[in-house]
């Protein structure tokens, strides 16, 4: 993995090497093993490497045969497979890189052919010299980041928003902003909070030159839902679909651990970390290493994670994340995290995974994102399926939970609060994100009752996934660490949104989880784990990586006082802002104390210590906590 940065003047007017320079020390993160840059005037890329393919300098980036130019993010799995059928076309080699086999696939199959072709995760820029024509790409479920921008007939982009930011200046849009309260902008495929500053989508590539911009979607996750694939494995038995499943996710996780650098994975003691993880060991090097977060308290699943690092023997690394740390972190987390910390508070113990990973020499995990989504993971797909499954003979559950009217925000998924349902409803700011009919009319052909829940798998996949790959991207390469994922193979995806729902969901005889009562999610995965794993590990509930956050601390109005929120909501009396955070809800102060470090490190352009600084004065924690 690495960071990709550079401009475009569609008429060549001269713009400085400065940018390029600034824009690669932004980036310096991403890529701390080299960096490069290539610069004429109207035109410049630059590229900084984290070495996992090839760590000679014969991998070192941009790639140029003179004519053009490639500066490339990610890794393509199946890249060794591609250079063989372009030796056969008699090209010649002089690296072991997947960057340059990319390169030269580009000039013979040409851009869309190409992307057709690719197994992997990637963001490049790919730039012609004598059609003056420069091309932006994404991988289909947007796991690399690539933003981009057009002024004064001039293409910017970037592997971060921040490099982009503290070199061009941007204007915030206010909506957007304040709508960002309620974690929008993360799960965000198009919009960012800044005007005329945008993500480029996930399965796009765009095509800039003298004759405007062009954006061409070259997949959408739609386009996996199959018929006749779907009506296979109907007719087939469960177990003839679990063979499947060991097949697919085998092959993955085997494509994931390509690398001449040391890797590890992410645990948790959950079912997907740990599934990922028995299969790695058996085709990893020895050096093959696990890490968790010990998250001290209520939320620890660390004597899970001692459990899998014992039977798999392979050793555990720990970071002990206490709550008070979760304040600690926030300024400097947030500046690498780039949007307010809202959605997802585990970051900063991810950060700090990542941080321990990179003391261990590590350069690439495998992580267990993805599976929910495409196997019924979450706790609402399945109390959505409660709404029929209690018009069963099961109706005893309606009895139980009527002795206690509290678990039903567990049923109906949870109610949100006026406030937050009219933010919701306003947030159509962010239009384009609001597809949510994209692709169900291609599963027409499944009974209503339950077309809907098939297709929440695309919805989470195209809005939830979205969200925890920012995650991952942002508190990986903040320590210079590359997240794969072996859940998000093309194949893997493709066979899940084709598999019947009760490959996926199954009901049983015994409570099992007062969030989902007589049901099991990810059915095909825990049956694929029994024979590999404890039972204690396979039949865990899901917890989704708790951890200390917003909801356990307190925030004085002295921390908004002549501020971003003030600013933002005109609130500039002190009286109002008294008011303000005595009468909210103490959670919705949290979130705009949230949006608040992040308007000072990134509009107001205050450095993380001055924030920090603030944050320790204003910040503590709720009294059971200290």
């Amino acid at each position: 993995m690495c960071g990709i940065a550079g401009f475009f003047n569609s008429e060549k007017r001269e713009l400085s090497k400065n940018i390029l320079f600034n824009f690669s020390k932004t980036l310096d993160h991403r890529g701390p093993d080299n960096s490069g840059i290539y610069y004429n005037k109207y035109v410049g890329l630059s590229h900084n490497r984290l070495s996992i393919i090839d760590l000679s300098d014969n991998g070192n980036q941009p790639i140029t045969d003179g004519e053009n130019w490639l500066v490339y993010n990610g890794e393509i799995y199946n890249y060794k497979q591609l250079k063989e059928d372009l030796i056969k076309k008699s090209f010649t080699f002089s690296s072991n890189s997947d960057s340059e086999v990319l390169f030269k696939a580009i000039k013979h199959y040409g851009i869309a052919s190409t992307l057709n072709k690719l197994e992997g995760m990637f963001a490049f820029a790919f730039y012609n010299s004598k059609s003056k024509l420069i091309i932006l790409a994404r991988d289909e479920f947007g796991i690399k980041p690539l933003f981009y921008t057009i002024r004064n007939n001039t293409l910017y982009f970037a592997s971060e928003l921040k490099a982009l930011v503290k070199e061009l200046k941007f204007e915030i849009d206010q909506f957007r902003t304040i709508y960002s309260v309620f974690g929008i902008a993360e799960k965000s495929r198009y919009e960012t909070i800044f005007k005329d500053l945008y993500h480029l989508p996930p399965g796009t590539f765009l095509t800039f030159s003298k004759n405007g911009l062009k954006s061409i979607k070259y997949f959408n996750v739609s386009d996996l839902i199959d018929e006749k694939k779907y009506n296979q494995r109907k007719k087939a038995n469960f177990y003839e679909n679990l063979e499947e499943f060991h097949h697919l996710f085998d092959k993955s996780v085997r494509m994931m651990l390509m690398s001449d650098a040391p890797m590890g994975a992410f645990v948790s003691g959950g079912i997907d970390s740990s599934l990922i993880s028995s299969y790695a060991v058996k085709y990893s090097k020895k050096g093959f290493k696990l890490f968790t977060a010990n998250v001290q308290g209520k939320y620890s699943e660390y004597e899970d994670a001692k459990l899998l690092s014992k039977y798999l023997d392979k050793p555990l690394y720990d970071y002990p994340y206490k709550p008070e740390f979760f304040i600690r972190d926030l300024a400097k987390v947030t500046w690498y995290y780039e949007s307010p910390l809202l959605v997802h508070n585990n970051a900063i113990p991810f950060s700090n995974i990542a941080g321990i990973a990179k003391d261990n020499k590590v350069k690439a995990v495998l992580t267990g994102e993805g599976a929910d989504e495409m196997f019924m993971g979450y706790p609402e797909f399945l109390t959505r399926s409660y709404d029929y499954f209690i018009k069963s003979p099961y109706r005893l559950l309606d009895s139980l939970y009527g002795l206690n009217p509290s678990l039903n925000k567990y049923i109906k998924g949870g109610a949100s609060s006026g406030m937050e349902a009219m933010i919701e409803k306003a947030s159509q700011n962010f239009t384009r994100d609001l597809l949510r009919n994209e692709g169900l009319d291609k599963l027409s052909f499944l009974p209503t009752k339950i077309r809907q829940k098939h297709y929440s798998s695309i919805q989470m996949l195209n809005e939830r996934l979205i969200s925890l790959l920012w995650r991952n991207d942002r508190m990986g390469m903040m320590n210079s660490i590359e997240s794969r994922f072996p859940f998000l193979s093309s194949e893997l995806i493709e066979f899940a949104i084709n598999l019947p729902m009760n490959n996926k969901i199954g009901y049983i005889n015994k409570f099992y989880n007062y969030k989902h009562p007589f049901m099991i999610d990810k059915k095909i995965i825990r049956y694929s784990a029994q024979k590999i794993l404890p039972k204690k590990l396979v039949y865990k509930s899901k917890k989704g990586f708790p951890s200390h956050g917003l909801s356990d601390i307190k925030v004085k109005s002295d921390f908004f006082f002549d501020g971003f929120i003030s600013d933002l909501l005109r609130l500039h009396k002190p009286d109002q802002l008294d008011f303000f955070t005595k009468n909210f809800n103490n959670y919705h102060i949290s979130k705009f104390a949230a949006l608040e470090i992040w308007g000072k490190l990134f509009i107001r352009n205050e450095s993380i210590q001055k924030v920090q600084s603030n944050i320790d004065k204003n910040i503590e924690l709720k009294n059971n906590l200290l």
